[in-house]
This record gives structure tokens, C-alpha cells and sequence, in this order.
């Protein structure tokens, strides 16, 4: 692909490391990612501890905007807020072209009308359009100064048109590189198995909702746990250290470290991912592992879970924060361990919705300057 002679200048968290892995910064390397494609150079400012130096921050975007053609702006729901303004301001003679990357479920959670808006009242919000009304007039005259807005699902970009009036909002799918499917994925026949091997494979902190997967294999009959195991992958955050010292995992659920290479090769070897968020989640790069190595999805009703499983075609949708329906779900796979045959086979089709080659095309249209 041909690039453009131009520079972009990028905006946001860019934390290195497993230690600061997340969809924050996941999300800012995937745009760098694709603006190497399509741009000859690249300039960066951190919004890592911009408080700090916040004169310091501004200089150095000022210096971006003199020097970038294009400039993207990769903040989460606080960074909207505060730094939308004053990039704009700072922008205003010099009129360069601004594409704001929405990281997750951006700035609604405010249009909930409540200060502390709970997972629920944020799901409850996102998930019925009669609740979308005209927005936060601030955030919605900062947003309409973007020359595109890019959003992580399709129910985010009807909200970006109903609540801010967008002219141009995108869907731009996380992804990932096409090298990291697992190539030697082969549709798995569990018609004649007698156990499930399960896993979960994310951030290890009690919003991903660990508890609930500990309290419902606790609930499973005893003849039932005695068909499963579970493997637990994932880096326990710093803050939750003392926390997961104080689990008790079940005989059968073990913590199993931490996956930095080969992810979709080692899930793979699971017949079934379990992702019990209760997390306020746009699209987890999760689940586009789950994709990738072909495994059906059992996830908690979190934010946008309807864009991202389809109910008994490659997955099943429990309601979150409720032991008792995952349960549920669990012994509905263990007592006919064949649906999951279908749905594995419906999970790795998916893989081209989330894959850097499906995306890129949808990025560089959204650039033209026609």
C-alpha cells in the first residue's frame, strides 16, 4: 500500500509492557500500526502523567500540530473532557485534520445522567436507543470539529449520530495482525467427549469478574465440575494483588500465568472461553483472541456483548454480575458437550471482522481527501 508522503501525529497513552497492558494503550498502537502503513512519518506525544506537566504536554502538541498533516487523538472518556478543547484551540489557525479514536465507551457514561454510573446504568443506557437523547452540548461542539470520528462498534456509531449529531463516525473494528490466527485451527468434534476443557484469558482484577466464575463452578453439582476444568491466564494487576492472594480457586481452576506470544495457539487448546466482565468493556481484545483461536464465547451481558456474540451461533450471553445464570450456561454445554462443535466452527468465521487487512482499507477511505 502506497503511502502518502505526509506525516501523522499521534495522541495518547502509549504504555509499554505487560505491566501496562490494557485497551487504552492497545488501542493507541493499533492506530500507530496503521498510520505506519499509509504515513511516512510519525510524530508522538505520551498523555501519560500529563497533569504533572501540563505546560510541558501542551508544547509539545503545539509542536505536533506545526510539524503533522493529520492528527490523531486516542483518549479515553476523561481525556475527551479536558484535552478535546485545547487541541482544538491550539489547532484553530492552523487548521490541520483531526481524527478523533474513540477508546471504548468514550464519553457516555456521562450522557447516563448520573455522576457514578454503574455498569448496569451504562449497559441499560447503551442498550436502549429510547434513552439517547440530544448530549452534553461541550462535548458534542468539540466532536463536531473532528473531521472523523472512529468508533470500536456499530452501536457506537449509531450514538455518536443520534446523541451528537456526527456528520462522519466510522466503525473501525479492533484487530489484530493476520500472522497471529492460529493456522493450524481445526474444527473440534465434542459429540463423543465426556470433559470440557475451559479457560479465561484477561486483566486478572475482580472487575473481570473472577469471583463469579469461582462462585459458579462452586454451584455446579459435583458431577458436573468433575466434566470441566478451567485454566486462568492473565496478569494480576498491581492493585489487585492482595485480592487474588485471598482466592480459593476449586480443584479443578488453576491460575496458569501469563501469555505474551502464541495467544491464539495456546487458547486453541481449549475447547470454550469464558469472559465473566463486569467491566464497563468496548471491544476486549479478548474476544478477538477467542476468535482467532476458534472457541466459542460464554461472556456476561457487559456493554456491547450483543455486537460481539451471537446468541447459540458461536457463543452464549449470561446475565453479568449472576453466578447463578453462568451456572446456568455452564451445564448447558456440559449436559450436550456437541453444541459446541457448531459454534466453534461459527467463532473461527468470524476472524475477519477483527484482522489488520479488513481494517486498513476502512481506515485509508476514511482519510481521503475527497
Amino acid at each position: 500500500m502506497e503511502k502518502m508522503g505526509k506525516t501523522a501525529g499521534i495522541i495518547g497513552w502509549f504504555g509499554d509492557g505487560p505491566r501496562f497492558a490494557g485497551g487504552e494503550s492497545d488501542k493507541v498502537k493499533s492506530i500507530k500500526t496503521l498510520c505506519q502503513h499509509l504515513y511516512t512519518d510519525l510524530e508522538m506525544v505520551t498523555t501519560d502523567g500529563w497533569k504533572r506537566k501540563p505546560f510541558a504536554f501542551f508544547r509539545s502538541i503545539k509542536r505536533m500540530i506545526k510539524r503533522s498533516d493529520d492528527i490523531f487523538i486516542v483518549v479515553s472518556t476523561g481525556g475527551t473532557t479536558h484535552l478535546l478543547p485545547i487541541i482544538n484551540w491550539l489547532n484553530k489557525h492552523r487548521r490541520k485534520r483531526l481524527y478523533y479514536v474513540m477508546v471504548g465507551i468514550g464519553t457516555f457514561k456521562f450522557e447516563t445522567g448520573k455522576k457514578n454510573a454503574s455498569l448496569s446504568d451504562i449497559t441499560s443506557f447503551v442498550q436502549n436507543s429510547s434513552k439517547w437523547k440530544s448530549g452534553n452540548k461541550i462535548i458534542k461542539k468539540n466532536l463536531c470539529k473532528m473531521d472523523c470520528v472512529f468508533v470500536e462498534t456499530k452501536t457506537l456509531k449509531r450514538m455518536c449520530e443520534t446523541i451528537y449529531g456526527l456528520p462522519k463516525v466510522v466503525f473501525l473494528n479492533n484487530f489484530r495482525p493476520l500472522s497471529d490466527v492460529h493456522d493450524a485451527f481445526v474444527a473440534k468434534q465434542y459429540v463423543n467427549s465426556s470433559f470440557v476443557h475451559l479457560v479465561f484469558f484477561a486483566r486478572v482484577c475482580p472487575a473481570k469478574g473472577i469471583d463469579d466464575l469461582i462462585a459458579a463452578f462452586d454451584q455446579l453439582p459435583k458431577d458436573y465440575q468433575d466434566r470441566c476444568d478451567i485454566d486462568i491466564y492473565g496478569m494480576v494487576q498491581d492493585f489487585a494483588e492482595e485480592w487474588f492472594k485471598g482466592l480459593v480457586l476449586p480443584t479443578n481452576m488453576k491460575y496458569k500465568g501469563v501469555i505474551l506470544e502464541d495467544k491464539a495457539k495456546v487458547l486453541a487448546k481449549y475447547d470454550c472461553m469464558i469472559f465473566p466482565t463486569h467491566y464497563i468493556e468496548g471491544v476486549p481484545g479478548t474476544v478477538i483472541d477467542c476468535r482467532f483461536a476458534g472457541l466459542p464465547l460464554i461472556c456476561s451481558n457487559f456493554t456491547f456483548a450483543s455486537d460481539l456474540v451471537s446468541e447459540g451461533v458461536d457463543g452464549f450471553i449470561y446475565e453479568y454480575g449472576n453466578p447463578n445464570s453462568l451456572k446456568t450456561t455452564l451445564m448447558k454445554i456440559l449436559d450436550n458437550p456437541s453444541l459446541l462443535t457448531k459454534l466453534s466452527e461459527n467463532s473461527y468465521r468470524r476472524i475477519d471482522e477483527f484482522t489488520e487487512k479488513t481494517v486498513l482499507p476502512i481506515f485509508q477511505d476514511a482519510l481521503s481527501r475527497d
